[in-house]
């Protein structure tokens, strides 16, 4: 098995409406968010997956709001919506595994399972 791991950070806004607290308002963090992809073969180029990508799928994000692309932008969400953009850079027989963490010490794991 070939194991890779991409962290990458972003700073973006967001708010939850149905929230009780302070989140109900808009706010901002620093999330860094960490990519975890096994497979059993390469790629044609030699890769589990190219870095560029993924690095794509958080750079949408960057310098913006998450409300814009996650109807509910909480950090249980954002690892499911970049769980499914990696899935789609990957066979279907890799393991992906997603950690998002909106403050350090508060991560979230998304497996798709």
């Amino acid at each position: 098995m070939f194991h890779l791991s991409k962290t990458l950070h972003f700073e973006a806004a967001h708010w939850l409406p149905e929230h009780p607290g302070k989140c109900k308002t808009m706010h901002g963090h620093r999330w860094e968010v960490t990519i975890h992809v096994s497979v059993r073969e390469l790629n044609e180029q030699g890769m589990v997956v190219d870095f560029h990508d993924l690095k794509a799928i958080i750079e949408k994000l960057d310098h913006g709001t998450l409300n814009d692309h996650l109807r509910t932008p909480t950090a249980e969400y954002l690892a499911q919506y970049v769980y499914w953009e990696t899935a789609r850079l990957v066979p279907t027989a890799a393991t992906v595994e997603i950690e998002v963490a909106e403050t350090p010490g508060a991560v979230v794991r998304y497996t798709g399972e």
